[in-house]
């Protein structure tokens, strides 16, 4: 197993306990019915299988059982526990109906600069680089291209949460990449 499989989808370790609970068995049962919770580091991609296969479910097709399935994982990102912490359950409820996934093969962009900005996305498994004129103290320079990397549970194209229509920089997958559109 590569560094990059062991760092991949980290919030779902941190969620097998509250998946296992009698709680979410009664909650959640046809979810918690596919995942077997004694395999191991194959309870981590059997979840992320899991997870995957909701995700990319169109949401009117999601019933309440994978959107609190999704509330579940999602609580324990680091995206949640930065921006989203004092947020009401019915707000947090209402972005997991809308998540999405979305897989970016190695060396394919996930966007380009000037494409529409429609999603943010938390990686969870892979690695990206982000290709911009501006470096890191936000100076930019005619023909100086900067790469950034974006690794594991970081959040890329957060420019749209801020309300920008168009993306200011391109981001490029370095590894296979999945991750959770927001």
């Amino acid at each position: 197993m590569t560094k990059i499989e062991e760092e991949s989808y980290p919030f779902i370790v941190l969620s097998i306990n509250e998946l296992n609970v009698p709680g979410s068995r009664y909650r959640i049962p046809d979810i918690v019915s596919q995942i077997e919770f004694d395999a191991g580091i194959d309870t981590k991609h059997s979840i992320a299988n899991l997870l995957r296969k909701v995700l990319s479910l169109p949401t009117a097709e999601r019933t309440e059982q994978d959107v609190r399935f999704l509330m579940i994982l999602f609580k324990h990102t680091q995206f949640y526990k930065k921006n989203c912490r004092s947020w009401a359950p019915h707000q947090v409820c209402d972005l997991c109906k809308v998540m999405t996934y979305k897989f970016v093969g190695k060396s394919m962009p996930l966007y380009a600069s000037g494409s529409l900005a429609k999603y943010a996305y938390i990686l969870t498994s892979g690695k990206l680089v982000e290709k911009s004129e501006r470096s890191s103290t936000g100076r930019t320079k005619a023909g100086t291209v900067h790469d950034f990397e974006i690794s594991i549970g970081e959040v890329v194209g957060s420019i749209s949460l801020e309300g920008m229509m168009y993306r200011i920089n391109t981001v490029i997958a370095s590894y296979d990449s999945d991750l959770i559109g927001i």
